[in-house]
């Protein structure tokens, strides 16, 4: 059986957050407090993340800020020889009792996930009315040479005409490095729902009308995950991109190089597919051996082998399509394909 090729692990530790963002994946689980990962359960998929060959485990929620075994699973991965990183809305990076544990914890990388340019935009979309306390959580994250950081901007159709000022703010308070990628659908009873989801064509809009001032802001420390085919971008703007090395395109689905597990230890094909389980740490696998063959599983070849297939025919001939991916495949739960205004 061939080896798997798995870069990255995604734990999902808990479902609480301190945000209730309009646009958020997961409303539907209504943000729980009392829907964490087991702590036990968290060290047994990092002991199989290890003997499996991962290099890093990524620890997202809900808010994993808030889940009360953080810093002790960041400390377990670290043991085991792997590398952490944490995605928060940076809202706890402001607390000094919180600041002082992570000082003393071993994390390399925090993505702090900024999801307005003012205060009172704050409020309108997450609910929350202290925007300082994330301002003052990435200037603090600033200061750290020996931790990765960036700003993450998640963009919809709520935020789409301010893209650059949210830009801005993360750089005045401190950010070196955005990232930008785009909102995906929402499941509702198993159903996706466009939510505040952009069109294709007005993703194109928005980015490329804010894409130079953004460049000026950031330059080389800027990049966006690319979520749609090249074809339907203007071809200049998709050349000028990735020669500046500011455009990154296909998931960890398109190559099954990465595995993402939610809070009750399913694996589940990416965070927004939540509700669409695979399979279960400790009932389909639970060692090495027994998941390559759950991995590789007929069943499991045929979902992948659907989550990748070609959106349109023309990209079966395209020779872009090996960096391009045809685009996020939940898209076309939403959008068809065929009808969309292509560039080539």
């Amino acid at each position: 059986m061939k080896n798997l090729n798995v870069g990255g692990i995604w734990l999902t530790v808990n479902r609480a957050c301190n945000f209730r963002c309009k646009w958020c994946y997961a409303e539907e689980t209504a943000y729980k407090k009392d829907v964490d990962m087991p702590y036990e359960l968290a060290k047994k998929i990092i002991k199989l993340s290890k003997d499996i060959g991962v290099s890093s485990i990524i620890l997202i929620g809900g808010e994993p800020t808030l889940w009360p075994h953080i810093f002790d699973t960041i400390n377990d991965v670290h043991e085991n020889g792997m590398k952490v990183a944490l995605v928060t809305n940076g809202y706890m990076f402001s607390d000094e009792n919180f600041l002082r544990k992570f000082k003393d914890s071993k994390t390399d990388s925090v993505s702090i996930s900024l999801k307005a340019g003012n205060a009172q935009q704050h409020e309108e979309l997450t609910g929350n009315k202290e925007f300082q306390k994330v301002l003052s959580g990435i200037q603090n994250l600033s200061v750290f040479t020996d931790v990765n950081f960036n700003v993450s901007i998640t963009v919809s159709k709520l935020i789409s005409y301010n893209l650059s000022e949210i830009v801005e703010t993360a750089v005045i308070n401190g950010a070196k490095e955005i990232l930008v990628d785009f909102c995906a659908p929402v499941f509702f009873e198993q159903t996706p729902q466009r939510g505040y989801m952009m069109s294709p064509e007005e993703t194109v809009e928005c980015l490329t009308s804010h894409y130079e001032k953004i460049n000026e802001l950031v330059g080389s420390n800027f990049s966006f995950q690319q979520s749609l085919p090249y074809c339907i971008w203007p071809q200049e703007f998709i050349t000028k991109a990735r020669e500046r090395n500011q455009i990154f395109s296909v998931c960890h689905i398109f190559g099954r190089q990465g595995m993402v597990f939610n809070e009750k230890g399913q694996l589940i094909p990416c965070n927004c597919l939540y509700e669409f389980p695979l399979g279960k740490y400790g009932e389909d696998f639970d060692d090495v051996e027994s998941l390559k063959s759950f991995w590789y599983s007929e069943n499991m070849n045929r979902t992948y082998n659907k989550l990748t297939s070609y959106p349109m025919q023309s990209c079966a001939e395209c020779k872009n399509y090996t960096v391009c991916g045809g685009g996020c495949p939940l898209n076309w739960l939403i959008f068809n394909p065929n009808k969309l205004n292509k560039e080539v």
